[in-house]
C-alpha cells in the first residue's frame, strides 16, 4: 500500500493505522508479509535525491492508530485538512467534459453544440470543459489543431456567456517526440544511462500501438518558463479558469534530474506550486497524480482509474498488462474506498457520468450503478454525453441526478462493508442515502436489519428507493435481490 495501510479483523472492521504526515516530502510504501506466524510490515520512505556531504533530511512521521478502520481513515483525514489549514475551492462541482464522448475527434463546433443544448435545456452546470484533442500534439500545447487555432479565446468566451466557467485539459509534464520540446537539451527527464524515461502509452495519441510518450524534467528552469508561458497563456490569453491537469505523476519518475536535491515527491509539489503561482484564480483537478503528494495543491482530485464505455477492462489493455486499468467497476471501487478523503483533502472526482444507451458497452444495470456510485460519493458530477442526443428519458434522468446531487454533495461518506471480500458493498452518505452495489457476475441477496445497520452507524427505521419511490420498513430482517453489476439507492428516513 501507498499513503496509508490498514491491518484488522475482517469481521470487526477493527485493527491498525498506519498513516503518512505532512508535509508529504517523500513517497511512503507499506509491506505487509503475513506469511510469518506473527506478520511483518515495512515501510519505505523513496528519496530519489543526492545528498551533500553532511546534509539532514527529516522523514515524513508515520502516526499509527488503533480502532474501527473507516472512523480511523476519517480522523486522520480531519486532522490533516485541520493542521494544514487545507481549504480548495468547492464552486466547480457539477461540469460537462467532452471526453468520453468524442475522445480525441473534438471540434469548435462539437463544443458549441453541445453548449447550446446545455444553455437550451438551462442544465445548471458550473463549468464546460474542453478535453484533449485541441492540440496539435501532446507536450506543444501553444500549437493548436488547425480547427482550433485561433478559436481559444472564442471558445472560452461562449462558455462564459452561457454562464459556465470555461474548463480546459492539458497534461503539462509529459511530451512526446512530436514535439519541439522532445528535442530540446535538458528539457526530458533521463535515466543512468541518458535514455528518455517512457511515461507510459496512449493509443489515442497514435493508435493502438503508439510511440511512448515521456517526461519533462521540470526541475530545469528552461522547463519551468515554458510551463509558465503555457499556464499564462491558457488562462490569461485564452481565458480558461478551470484546468484538467493529466499524467501528472510523470513529473516524479525516477531519472537524473537537473537539480537533484528534491525527492520525487518534492519534484511534483514543486511544479504543481509553480502552476498555482501562475494561475492564482483557476480550479485545479489532479488526473494521474500520486495522491499524498497533490495534498494542499489541487481543489479536485480524480482517486481512481478512468470510467470506461464497458464495465471490465478492455482485453486488449489486459493483454498488454496496461497499468491504467481504464474500467468503470474500477473506478466505482475507487470511489467506495477513498470516500473519506472528500471534502477533506479535496473534492473527490470519481470521473464521468454517462447516460447514453448508444456509444456504449454499459448495460442498463451498469449505468444505473455509475449513476448511483457518483451520486451517494456527492463529490463531482461532471457528465460526458453528446447532449443533442438526450431524450425524454436521459434528460429526465439529468434533472433528477441533479436534484439529488444538491443534497448528496453536502454530506461525506463512508464504506461500511470496506474490509468484507464480497461482491456486494454498502456505501453510505451521512445526509441521508444508502447505496447497495453488487459487483458480482451472478444475482445476489442483501439481508440486513435496523441493528445491522446501527452497527454501521446508520440509524434507520424506512428506506425509500430514489427511482421507484418503494418503501421498505426496517425492523427484522430486510431482503434485497440485486442483479450483476446493478444497484439500488435509498432516502433514508427515521
Amino acid at each position: 500500500s501507498e499513503f496509508f495501510c490498514f491491518i484488522g479483523n475482517r469481521a470487526s472492521g477493527e485493527g491498525t493505522l498506519f498513516a503518512q504526515e505532512p508535509p508529504f516530502g517523500q513517497y511512503l510504501s507499506f509491506f505487509f508479509d503475513a506469511s510469518r506466524s506473527e506478520g511483518n510490515l515495512r515501510i519505505t520512505w523513496d528519496l530519489g535525491k543526492n545528498f551533500r556531504r553532511g546534509e539532514r533530511l527529516t522523514l515524513d512521521p508515520v502516526t499509527v492508530s488503533e480502532g474501527l478502520c473507516t472512523k480511523l481513515l476519517e480522523r486522520w483525514a480531519d486532522s490533516v485538512a485541520r493542521r494544514e489549514k487545507l481549504s480548495f475551492n468547492q464552486s466547480m462541482r457539477v461540469g460537462w467534459c467532452s471526453w468520453y464522448r468524442y475522445f480525441t475527434k473534438i471540434d469548435p463546433d462539437l463544443i458549441l453544440s453541445d453548449l447550446h443544448e446545455a444553455k437550451k435545456r438551462r442544465i445548471p452546470f458550473d463549468f464546460f470543459q474542453i478535453d484533449d484533442g485541441w492540440q496539435r500534439c501532446v507536450g506543444d500545447w501553444l500549437a493548436l489543431k488547425p480547427s482550433f487555432s485561433g478559436r481559444m479565446r472564442e471558445l472560452a468566451d461562449e462558455i462564459r456567456s452561457a454562464g459556465f466557467a470555461p474548463g480546459l485539459w492539458l497534461a503539462p509534464f509529459i511530451t512526446t517526440r512530436k514535439s519541439p520540446a522532445f528535442s530540446k537539451p535538458g528539457w526530458v527527464l533521463r535515466d543512468e544511462k541518458g535514455k528518455p524515461v517512457t511515461a507510459g502509452w496512449n493509443p489515442n495519441w497514435g493508435g493502438p500501438f503508439s510511440l511512448p510518450f515521456y517526461a519533462l524534467d521540470i526541475t530545469n528552469p528552461e522547463v519551468q518558463d515554458y510551463i509558465r508561458t503555457v499556464i499564462s497563456a491558457v488562462t490569461k490569453e485564452w481565458g480558461f479558469s478551470y484546468l484538467k491537469l493529466d499524467f501528472l505523476y510523470a513529473a516524479s519518475l525516477p531519472g537524473v534530474r537537473c537539480d537533484m536535491s528534491l525527492t520525487r515527491a518534492e519534484v511534483l509539489r514543486e511544479g504543481l506550486s509553480l502552476i498555482r503561482e501562475c494561475a492564482p484564480g483557476a480550479v485545479i483537478l489532479g488526473c494521474g497524480a500520486p495522491l499524498s503528494a497533490s495534498v494542499g495543491l489541487v481543489d479536485a482530485m480524480r482517486i481512481g482509474c478512468d470510467v470506461s464505455p464497458r464495465w471490465k477492462e478492455n482485453p486488449i489493455e489486459r493483454l498488454l498488462s496496461s497499468d491504467s486499468n481504464l474500467s468503470t467497476e474500477g473506478a466505482i471501487r475507487s470511489t467506495f474506498v477513498r470516500s473519506f478523503m472528500d471534502k477533506r483533502f479535496w473534492i473527490n472526482d470519481p470521473d464521468c457520468l454517462m447516460l447514453r444507451s448508444s456509444g456504449t458497452k454499459l448495460s442498463i444495470a451498469e449505468r444505473r450503478t455509475l449513476f448511483h456510485a457518483i451520486l451517494t460519493a456527492g463529490g463531482m458530477l461532471v457528465l460526458s454525453d453528446s447532449l443533442s442526443r438526450y431524450g425524454a428519458k436521459e434528460t429526465g434522468l439529468v434533472i433528477r441526478a441533479l436534484d439529488l446531487f444538491k443534497k448528496t454533495s453536502k454530506g461525506k461518506t463512508r464504506a461500511l462493508d470496506l474490509l468484507e471480500q464480497k461482491t456486494l458493498e454498502l456505501f453510505y452518505n451521512d445526509r441521508g442515502y444508502l447505496c447497495l452495489c453488487n459487483f458480482g457476475e451472478k444475482p445476489e441477496v442483501v439481508i440486513f436489519s435496523k441493528a445491522d445497520l446501527a452497527r454501521c452507524g446508520v440509524e434507520a427505521d424506512v428506506l425509500v428507493d430514489v427511482g421507484s419511490g418503494e418503501s421498505f420498513e426496517i425492523k427484522g430482517e430486510t431482503v434485497f435481490r440485486l442483479g450483476a453489476h446493478d444497484s439500488r439507492m435509498f432516502r433514508i428516513e427515521v
